[in-house]
């Protein structure tokens, strides 16, 4: 951690915080990776129809959407539920990068004017990035996005074996874009990734059909090959 004569300037700690979250992904890139049997890859929001059913105003859509990776998030809760265990040996267990970070119990060392000399505490990883969303005066959202973006690079680089992929929509309900992560990041890694399953292959082949265009001039010849692969293969 940073360490000053007095509390910190914003910008100070603007810098410190940055430098503290990008040196402990380049630390822990190699953690980025599932324990359970498949990882799950996501982007977009998925509408919730039955609400919009029941609901009075019919044209508030932005009532009826919920983020994918929330989602994902209330069904891995349910199925530790269920399970009435926390390991990762629960029938049916998946793992996204919320869910993996939320095993990981160090964190990077965020400071803040009011607490220092001392460092914000919590109870794991992931617990330290969702804090960090919508607090500009310690961590630019850019910056913030640009985090989350490697992170998830790094696991896609990292995944082997089953992976599946949940593509929900943009939030004006088009197909999700560039600008996501999953399109700019971890797509790209994943068909560069020789570790996938056949079947995973063949989902990420799918997944792909929609969204070919957006990819990068980069990324296609990459494309190119996973189809050859897979035809080749004749998985």
């Amino acid at each position: 951690m940073a360490k000053y004569r007095e509390p910190p300037s914003e910008s100070e700690v603007l810098r410190a915080n940055v430098k503290a979250v990008f040196d402990w992904i380049e630390k822990n890139e190699r953690r980025l990776r599932s324990d359970a049997k498949t990882t799950i890859f996501y982007s977009g929001v998925l509408l919730d129809t039955e609400r919009r059913a029941l609901a009075k105003d019919k044209n508030a859509e932005d009532l009826f959407s919920t983020p994918v990776w929330m989602r994902l998030m209330q069904m891995d809760a349910r199925l530790r539920k269920r399970a009435g265990k926390m390991d990762v040996m629960v029938p049916g267990r998946f793992d996204t990068l919320e869910t993996i970070l939320q095993r990981i119990s160090d964190y990077p060392d965020i400071i803040s004017q009011e607490v220092y000399p001392k460092a914000l505490q919590f109870s794991n990883a992931h617990a330290c990035f969702d804090f960090l969303k919508g607090k500009n005066f310690l961590f630019p959202k850019h910056e913030l996005d640009r985090a989350w973006e490697a992170m998830s690079e790094a696991l896609a680089e990292n995944s082997s074996g089953d992976v599946k992929f949940v593509v929900g929509l943009s939030k004006d309900y088009d197909l999700v874009g560039p600008d996501k992560a999953f399109i700019k990041r971890e797509l790209k890694a994943l068909i560069a990734n020789p570790k996938l399953s056949p079947e995973s292959k063949k989902r990420l082949q799918k997944t792909l059909d929609d969204l070919y265009k957006y990819l990068d001039h980069t990324a296609r010849p990459l494309l190119d090959k996973l189809q050859a692969d897979i035809k080749n293969a004749k998985l």
